[in-house]
């Protein structure tokens, strides 16, 4: 599968994220024919996970970060588990630009950034989907 340069770039930020060392890469680089492909997903595309642990961790930090603020630390040591997994190191805090980068990077390709953007909206802004 093809990814964006812009998720590419995003995801090869940080040198110590496995993901970004594992699941994409550059092809054709330096060329005007460059182009970036991920291999998150090496089967069938239809063998795709329905549920992904990390996707219910990432859920509730959400939900808590946004109703409790940043001072709730009850999902800080299950979003470092995660973090850590992928070789980054720990956040001392969590804040929802956290999470919503691990949600972009730890879930990419699997369908769910594109509901995201339908509920928050491309800047981040929640939508107010019915009612």
């Amino acid at each position: 599968m093809k990814a964006s340069q812009a998720l590419y770039v995003e995801a090869t930020a940080d040198t110590n994220d496995l993901r970004g060392q594992l699941w994409y890469e550059a092809r054709n680089a330096g060329t005007p024919d460059e182009f970036y492909v991920v291999s998150k997903f090496d089967g069938s595309f239809l063998d795709v996970p329905l549920l992904h642990l990390s996707d219910l961790y990432l859920i509730c930090a959400e939900f808590y970060v946004r109703f409790f603020g940043d001072s709730d630390v009850s999902w800080l040591a299950k979003i470092n588990a995660l973090r850590q997994r992928s070789g980054l190191t720990d956040l001392r805090s969590l804040s929802l630009a956290d999470v919503m980068q691990g949600r972009r990077l730890e879930l990419a390709f699997g369908g769910h950034h594109l509901f995201q953007l339908n509920t928050h909206g491309v800047l981040g802004d929640t939508q107010k989907i019915r009612g």
